[in-house]
């Protein structure tokens, strides 16, 4: 898994954001994460890249 991804599902904003999701959505959730060529696709959307951008800041650093 990208070393970004791994940072920002640890971030504490990522998990309460996880947190608010119903069990559907966290079903989905899962299901892609644990395809890695879904995943991967996913997380090369403009939306996700923001998403990563906003939940470790711009440079990375959170």
């Amino acid at each position: 898994m990208d070393e970004n991804v791994k940072k920002a599902l640890n971030n504490p904003k990522v998990t309460e954001a996880i947190k608010g999701l119903t069990p559907e959505q966290t079903k989905k959730l899962k299901e892609v994460l644990s395809d890695r060529g879904a995943a991967e696709k996913l997380l090369k959307t403009p939306e996700a890249q923001q998403l990563l951008k906003n939940f470790l800041g711009e440079n990375g650093n959170g």
